[in-house]
């Protein structure tokens, strides 16, 4: 087998499993490295290996546009995020990942209280964190769901989780539960 067929045979190999993903790579190879299987995979490693910037730049936008689970606490979205975070060899820097965070949230009413939250204090980004558990904690008591085994029952007489709690901090940071008088 000489090395033009080889090559050949790279190139082929290498294009007809690209995905539909790769678009440019897909274009690149059928107009630029046509046929040229050492190029095609040099191209590839250089754009796509690993830590090469594009793959890098992907891990960054994958970081921005992630979204909280369905069944994942606001805890556990905060570590995901953390955790996707310390992969990249220049992390994202904690005011980005604190909107990135909001953003990500299912809940709205936690986002708009998170966002007044940041906006009157300065907060680090796992401060965010523990005050969107908080909140989470505080939305199920009134909810009457079950909190760390001690089950709060709901007060149907109130429209909102708001309307019913108002969450006053403390002198050390914990969270203080006074029942509003505004049904």
């Amino acid at each position: 087998m000489n090395t033009i067929t080889v090559n050949t045979t790279l190139f082929q190999a290498i294009y007809l499993t690209l995905s539909d993903t790769m678009a440019s790579f897909s274009s690149y190879c059928a107009t630029t490295v046509f046929m040229d299987g050492l190029a095609a995979l040099k191209y590839a490693y250089d754009n796509y290996g690993p830590g090469s910037g594009a793959t890098q730049i992907s891990r960054q936008f994958g970081i921005i546009s992630e979204k909280q689970k369905a069944n994942e606490t606001p805890q556990e979205f905060g570590t995901r995020l953390q955790t996707l975070n310390a992969t990249l060899d220049t992390p994202t820097q904690d005011s980005m990942m604190k909107q990135i965070f909001v953003r990500g949230l299912n809940n709205k009413e936690a986002q708009t209280f998170l966002v007044r939250e940041m906006t009157s204090k300065t907060m680090t980004f796992q401060q965010l964190v523990n005050a969107s558990t908080d909140l989470q904690i505080q939305q199920n008591m009134v909810d009457g769901i079950e909190v760390d085994g001690i089950f709060f029952p709901q007060n149907s007489a109130a429209r909102s989780w708001r309307q019913r709690m108002a969450v006053l901090p403390d002198t050390y940071g914990s969270v203080l539960f006074k029942y509003s008088s505004n049904p």
